[in-house]
């Protein structure tokens, strides 16, 4: 008997803006449902992004894998205390008519949202991320510095070898320069 391996979920790509509703209520943008529904996902998990003022929407089915992921990056969140902070406030949920979807309190409050605010949800690959806009404008000021920085920076120096010979030893291999006496 064959047995079907499981395909990957997503990417969720795209950047796109809401705001967040009056008891925690949030109305997923269209192309996010559309993305989800055409990816199979039925039952989604809400969490929250480590070491950002985030949260996180994975598709169920994948939320085991991207707990692992994300204890590779950063071996704290594998520790006990690192689960009670991080995974267990975590919860499955689904969206509504709408595409309406509740967020608990104890995951708004992590991620600074109220209601009446802006939020951008951010297609992330194998997730999609919840931000508060101010912070999400903030996260991209500074990557964009970070890159300002990196251009600005001279090049590295290439490493030597046979077709890249130091230039100390280029100017020892020349002949030296006959000075005129006369």
């Amino acid at each position: 008997m064959k047995t079907r391996q499981q395909q990957p979920i997503g990417p969720f790509l795209g950047e796109f803006e809401t705001t967040i509703l009056e008891g925690g209520r949030i109305r997923l943008p269209v192309h996010v449902i559309l993305q989800l529904k055409e990816a199979g996902v039925e039952r989604i998990h809400f969490g929250i992004l480590p070491h950002r003022k985030a949260l996180v929407i994975v598709p169920q089915a994948m939320w085991s894998d991207w707990i692992m992921k994300t204890e590779k990056q950063d071996p704290l969140l594998g520790t006990t205390d690192g689960f009670r902070s991080f995974i267990f406030p975590s919860r499955p949920s689904w969206w509504g008519p709408g595409g309406r979807l509740y967020i608990p309190d104890r995951l708004l409050h992590y991620a600074g949202l109220s209601g009446g605010q802006p939020l951008v949800i951010l297609g992330a690959g194998d997730h999609f991320e919840i931000w508060n806009f101010d912070a999400y404008e903030e996260m991209r000021r500074r990557c964009e510095e970070g890159l300002q920085a990196t251009r600005a920076a001279p090049p590295p120096a290439s490493p030597r070898g046979p077709d890249n010979p130091s230039p100390k030893k280029d100017r020892l291999r020349e002949e030296p320069e006959q000075k005129n006496l006369f």
